[in-house]
């Protein structure tokens, strides 16, 4: 295994950071809803399409806590004209006791808590979590991407918070054509790193009480030093745990230009 925050690899990669107008409020007519969702997988777009997006959500599942967002934001890129040869895959996660929420059960991609003794370099948050769940969650993630005729080299893996940590997880580790996520950070660096570039586009608000921006900006960091990548951190002024209506048009704007047809 390779640590990721080795600096031993030769080093290939392209570091931007921008800084954006302040978000502007997003509707969300799921806000409300607080059930749990008892669907496995959701898909939006073309159905066997040539690419894909595997998008995880964040601890809670679909409808708990910050990601209530996430049905509508999809709906919206599998409408944009430029992504319509796109298959979107939202998968729901196992349900599991996650220490972050007192150890209520709730799906989560991974275990996961902050300890202040597992703070380092790149972990500036302290992010402790399961090594096992990571693990049997990237054959998850990597089965949803290469199912019913796709192939990791046309599939982005996506997510938000503990979907997105998933997502740097998985795509670091595969051939995949690029990550992409919303208020997530890198959150075990003991890897081993594919060769294949793919760009990163990290996306994090000045005011996520969650995933901090010295903690995006480490991510940023560790990956580029490690992977042949190009990583992008777009930093979103007064956006908090969630993601407003300029981070997911440039969402959109990244996946037009990495998953062209």
């Amino acid at each position: 295994l390779h640590r990721l925050c080795s600096t031993s690899r030769v080093v290939r990669a392209f570091v931007s950071v921008s800084e954006v107008p302040p978000c502007r409020p997003r509707s969300d007519r799921h806000a409300q809803k607080m059930s749990s969702t008892t669907e496995s997988t959701l898909r939006y777009g073309r159905q066997g399409g040539s690419r894909r997006v595997v998008f995880g959500h964040g601890v809670g599942g679909l409808d708990l806590y910050a990601n209530t967002f996430i049905r509508d934001m999809v709906e919206r890129w599998s409408k944009d004209p430029r992504l319509s040869h796109i298959e979107f895959v939202v998968p729901i996660a196992p349900t599991r006791s996650v220490g972050l929420t007192g150890g209520a059960e709730v799906p989560a991609w991974f275990d996961c808590e902050k300890e202040e003794s597992a703070k380092s370099v790149w972990n500036v948050d302290g992010w402790k979590v399961n090594r096992e769940h990571l693990e049997d969650s990237m054959r998850a993630y990597v089965d949803y991407a290469t199912r019913d005729g796709g192939a990791l080299e046309t599939t982005v893996f996506a997510g938000f918070s503990n979907g997105g940590a998933q997502a740097i997880f998985t795509g670091l580790q595969t051939p995949c054509a690029g990550i992409l996520v919303l208020s997530s950070v890198l959150v075990d660096d003991n890897m081993s790193i594919d060769e294949t570039p793919k760009p990163v586009l990290l996306c994090v608000g000045d005011t996520d009480p969650y995933v901090s921006v010295a903690a995006a900006t480490a991510t940023q960091k560790a990956i580029a030093e490690s992977a042949k990548v190009e990583v992008e951190l777009k930093v979103y002024n007064k956006m908090e745990h969630a993601a407003c209506d300029e981070a997911i048009a440039a969402c959109a704007d990244w996946l037009a230009k990495v998953l062209k047809e």
